[in-house]
């Protein structure tokens, strides 16, 4: 009676994985944004829901025994992480610690008891002060329909159990907002402290309660890219989350978050590569304060691990340098975006360049 996401598949059986390279991408933005946030008096942190396969591998079907190997991409990710300064909550060593079922048989997600151990191991990694519910009722009752059983079974799906806790909510919404689903949503609790900027998917909506819950004002929101350096200033945020399911862990890699290019200094020295495969540059759909510059570079001059600096020359001849997301689509693993601020440029028409950094 369990039933699993078929896009997780490949990554279960460790085939048609993410390059190398485009794990690269997904920590170097996310180490970029955490850079941003944190030059702003934000608090960060990524955390990754496991597939329901990766941590419930012995109810998937045995015809799926043999791997064609022992890799994943959260792995591969993980790997990576020994060198990074990335603020990780690794969500699949504290729900694997637990003896209990998590995970919904006929839903890809977490139940209620899945979310609130999450929930306390994301506070935990900000050292947010909170309530843990420990001391908390649950009622475990027959009460809940899966989303991939009213795909397959809608209609004659049974319900199944799931954990309704005896908390007593204090948390308002300011939005207009009749489900966790909707893709912005706004919440205050007078009697909380800090502010809190969350970028969920499906996996949040179990979340969202506990966390508004814990902030005095919280926003939540699904969209996509996510437009961070406005909404954080509008919101006035102090920590900022990204939680997303495994299965959507190369989104980082496609489509960072939208936030000013840090300025940088480049030496005289380093090489400025004309070898661009393709650059367009325009104002930002997403925001308008900002021009995007993206595109890709000829993969044969760059590495596993090379980053990318954007200079930009106006009319004037002034020289700008700008830190670049490094960045995948269904073409290269070696593409690039910057956000530039309009407010930098003193005209309509620049000049643009790159420098690629090489670790050898």
């Amino acid at each position: 009676n369990w039933l699993y996401y078929s896009s997780t598949l490949d990554n279960y059986l460790g085939k048609n994985l993410m390059s190398d390279r485009a794990v690269f991408n997904t920590l170097n933005n996310l180490e970029i944004t955490q850079e941003y946030l944190e030059s702003n008096g934000i608090k960060f942190l990524f955390a990754v829901a496991p597939n329901k396969n990766t941590l419930y591998p012995q109810y998937m079907p045995s015809y799926y025994s043999v791997k064609e190997s022992e890799n994943s991409n959260l792995k591969n990710f993980v790997s990576l992480l020994s060198e990074s300064n990335l603020n990780y909550c690794d969500l699949y060593e504290v729900l694997s610690d637990s003896e209990e079922v998590l995970y919904h048989q006929q839903d890809s997600h977490w139940n209620n008891k899945g979310a609130l151990i999450a929930y306390n191991a994301m506070l935990d990694g900000v050292s947010k002060k909170h309530n843990d519910y420990a001391d908390v009722t649950a009622t475990r009752s027959k009460n809940f329909y899966g989303d991939l059983g009213k795909m397959i079974y809608p209609s004659t799906q049974k319900p199944e159990f799931n954990y309704d806790y005896d908390i007593d909510f204090g948390y308002t919404y300011v939005t207009p907002t009749k489900s966790v689903e909707e893709a912005m949503i706004s919440t205050e609790n007078p009697d909380c402290e800090g502010s809190l900027y969350m970028y969920r998917d499906s996996f949040g909506n179990a979340l969202l309660p506990y966390f508004a819950n814990a902030y005095k004002t919280a926003f939540f929101t699904k969209a996509f890219p996510v437009n961070l350096a406005l909404e954080t200033m509008v919101h006035k945020s102090d920590t900022a989350m990204f939680v997303i399911a495994e299965r959507n862990l190369i989104w980082f890699a496609q489509n960072p978050p939208v936030i000013p290019s840090a300025a940088v200094s480049v030496s005289d020295t380093e090489k400025i590569e004309d070898t661009l495969t393709n650059v367009k540059a325009s104002v930002s759909t997403v925001n308008m304060q900002y021009v995007c510059v993206e595109g890709s570079i000829d993969s044969s001059i760059c590495n596993e691990d090379s980053e990318f600096i954007v200079n930009v020359r106006d009319d004037s001849g002034n020289i700008m340098s700008y830190e670049s997301f490094t960045t995948s689509d269904d073409k290269t693993d070696f593409g690039f975006k910057a956000y530039i601020p309009l407010s930098d440029l003193a005209s309509d028409e620049i000049e643009i360049g790159f420098v690629v950094k090489n670790s050898d």
